[in-house]
């Protein structure tokens, strides 16, 4: 896997730790027993905590976006709510929300690589969007 890819992946996922250890051990907020992360705001008492903490999050469909604490980061769950979800849209996001400045300038740079990470086994697409580091655990 190209270097660049794979520091981009590993920082994402990192992030993606960082965040939901963050909710739930700073904030007290349960992780999602589903993919569906709507309840993670929807509790008045959620919402208090990530407002007393200064921190955005905007739950979508099968994912969050959160910005704070020096992050921004936008990623969706697996379909059994894990972690390690990517796609280049996301990847190019957050390198560049996040001024990471590793070597991609556009998504469709971050596809190509992809492609050939999955080309080479490296990753694996799950579902229409999502792609996962191979072996994909479910």
């Amino acid at each position: 896997m190209d270097n660049r890819l794979k520091a981009l992946i590993d920082q994402f996922i990192e992030a993606q730790h960082f965040v939901m250890r963050f909710m739930t051990t700073e904030l007290g907020i349960d992780l999602p027993q589903h993919p569906l992360c709507g309840h993670l705001c929807s509790k008045p008492e959620n919402r208090q905590k990530l407002r007393t903490a200064k921190v955005s999050v905007f739950p979508h469909g099968v994912g969050l976006r959160f910005h704070g604490k020096g992050l921004w980061i936008d990623f969706d769950f697996g379909d059994k709510g894990e972690l390690g979800a990517f796609d280049a849209y996301r990847l190019h996001d957050f390198n560049k929300n996040n001024q990471l400045g590793i070597g991609f300038n556009t998504p469709d740079e971050i596809k190509r690589e992809m492609q050939n990470a999955v080309d080479a086994g490296e990753i694996e697409l799950f579902g229409h969007i999502n792609y996962f580091l191979a072996p994909v655990k479910h």
